[in-house]
């Protein structure tokens, strides 16, 4: 039978018993004990899983349906169930890489661990390395005797219908389909006490999700086999060599893009810059400011000294020649639009990322700056603080001067909309932070004078540990920076990224220790991944019986 058959046949059938995708996977049952609840893999692990399992190869990554975000993150276990559309991309997915991965000779060399195949004891010999080798860093943990053996049963009998290359690339189909590769499983066992250690294997899918938004390298894969991971020690020994490693880097600048809604400039209704604000803002300036934002973002925290304080205050950025121009330092014209150069912005107006036009402008409306969503981007992300919606009734519309009334400035305008005390509940925080960033227009630009009138940027904190009075973006930064409100935010955010899942009500303790740690290092974010990792709570989960 021809392989093209074989393939549509097995992608029909779901390649096997072990494929329960579609049907609906055990959570487990939830204590105050730090359950680990079952994950998918999002988008950005399951690309980077590939990568790496795949190393080196080009691989055909199609496009699979975004994941759902809480609380700004992708990979929170709450939205990460199957689905059908789902299922049909992933099965998509397994066909066309597990095609890539046998067309490449490098490729199929690693997955099959030998050398040659002609003969039926050869070709035993290779199905051992495949499930042994390959299987093993698919599952991210060695197939039990059963999986074991349903693998080489089922390679056999493709063998028979096929050829023994096709069977192996059936098999590499069917394992990345399989709920051990796509989700993030740690089998049930049944035992005494609610809370055990994880294993080896375990805890290294752990670390490499947790660091890397990967899978396990071979380090960490040995180390589980060795037993070096079930101590701390030997956990802080892996986690430190792999937040040393690029993909750490990768993962730092990941987080930030999801916890500060940085996607959020690529949105239709900022394509655009109405009402003459802007003629020089187009798509290649929003993807350009949305590109900007991750690299100052690096610059910070992967290459820089990583302290939470330099996201806020850092005047460091790279630039195109097209931002360039809006940041006022494009003043070479042999700079290119589409050159990128490091630069130090003006100190006097640019300092962090509250400062950067895609945060700016992704928080004003095409045509005129808005202090209430720019107050609420800086309450909710960086203080996390609840969301305030407002009444059902009120005017979100452009505010504008009454007729006969003189030229008013947006402050002037937004002040006068929110005056009244039901408005003033709310808005006496959000417009306390958002007239203080008032110097930017709707594409983030600076500017001193607005219809004629110099820019008032006075502002105020209020509900906050660093409450008071503040002129201008670079003031609030720093007051920012230094607030143990804003620390304690990012922490929990953190842990919450980490573990799939929001703190408890009764890991408040666990959240304080944290806390204090990051302070302890000054706000030092490998300082803090570290913290999370080896703590003792993350080498443990709940015990499910049946």
């Amino acid at each position: 039978m021809p392989l093209a058959v074989i393939l549509l046949l097995a992608a029909l059938s779901g390649c096997g018993d072990d494929l329960p995708i579609a049907r609906p996977l055990p959570t487990g049952r939830a204590t105050p004990s730090l359950p680990e609840p079952l994950r998918r893999l999002s988008r950005v692990e399951h690309e980077r899983t590939l990568r790496d399992l795949f190393p080196g190869t080009a691989l055909p990554l199609l496009e699979l349906p975004p994941d759902t975000e809480l609380d700004r993150l992708e990979n929170d276990a709450r939205s990460l169930g199957p689905s059908q559309l789902g299922i049909a991309r992933y099965e998509e997915s397994a066909r066309a890489v597990a095609s890539a991965v046998m067309a490449d000779e490098r490729a199929r060399a690693r997955v099959l661990s030998c050398d040659a195949w002609s003969t039926p004891s050869e070709q035993e010999a290779c199905v051992d390395a495949f499930v042994a080798g390959f299987a093993m860093r698919a599952l991210r943990r060695p197939p039990s005797e059963d999986e074991a053996e349903r693998l080489r049963s089922r390679i056999r009998a493709w063998t028979t219908q096929t050829d023994f290359l096709g069977a192996i690339e059936l098999a590499v189909q069917m394992l990345l389909q399989t709920p051990s590769f796509l989700y993030r499983t740690e089998p049930s066992v049944d035992d005494d006490d609610e809370i055990i250690a994880v294993d080896g294997y375990e805890m290294a899918s752990r670390l490499s999700y947790a660091l890397w938004q990967s899978m396990p390298d071979d380090a960490l894969f040995e180390a589980a086999a060795s037993g070096a991971l079930s101590s701390r020690e030997g956990v802080e020994r892996e986690a430190r060599r792999m937040i040393a490693d690029a993909r750490a880097g990768d993962t730092i600048v990941d987080f930030h893009r999801q916890w500060l809604d940085l996607d959020r400039i690529l949105e239709p209704e900022h394509a655009v810059r109405a009402d003459g604000t802007r003629s020089d803002w187009d798509a290649r300036t929003q993807r350009d400011a949305h590109a900007e934002a991750l690299r100052f973002v690096r610059i910070a925290l992967v290459e820089g000294d990583g302290r939470l304080a330099s996201l806020l205050e850092s005047p460091e950025a790279e630039l195109s020649g097209r931002l360039a121009r809006l940041y006022d330092v494009g003043t070479d014209p042999s700079w290119a639009d589409d050159e990128w150069r490091r630069v130090t912005l003006p100190d006097e107006r640019r300092a962090g990322i509250l400062t950067r036009v895609a945060v700016l402008a992704s928080h004003a409306h095409p045509g005129y700056a808005s202090p209430p969503l720019r107050g609420s981007f800086v309450l909710e992300t960086l203080l996390c603080a609840p969301r305030t919606s407002p009444p059902a009734d009120v005017d979100l519309s452009q505010p504008r001067p009454s007729d006969g009334e003189g030229p008013r400035t947006n402050r002037e305008l937004f002040a006068q909309r929110t005056s009244s005390a039901l408005c003033q509940g709310c808005h006496v925080r959000l417009d306390g932070i958002g007239f203080g960033l008032e110097h930017y227009d709707a594409a983030g630009v600076w500017r001193d004078v607005e219809v004629g009138v110099a820019i008032d940027t006075a502002g105020a904190l209020h509900g906050t540990d660093v409450d008071g009075p503040f002129d201008g973006a670079l003031e609030l930064s720093r007051r920012l920076a230094t607030s143990r409100d804003v620390h304690a935010c990012y922490t929990r955010r953190w842990l919450q990224f980490v573990r799939g899942r929001p703190a408890d009500a009764s890991e408040q303790f666990l959240l304080a220790e944290l806390e204090e740690r990051f302070a302890e290092s000054g706000g030092d974010v490998r300082a803090l991944m570290l913290a999370i990792v080896t703590h003792p709570s993350f080498a443990r989960r709940t015990a499910v019986g049946e």
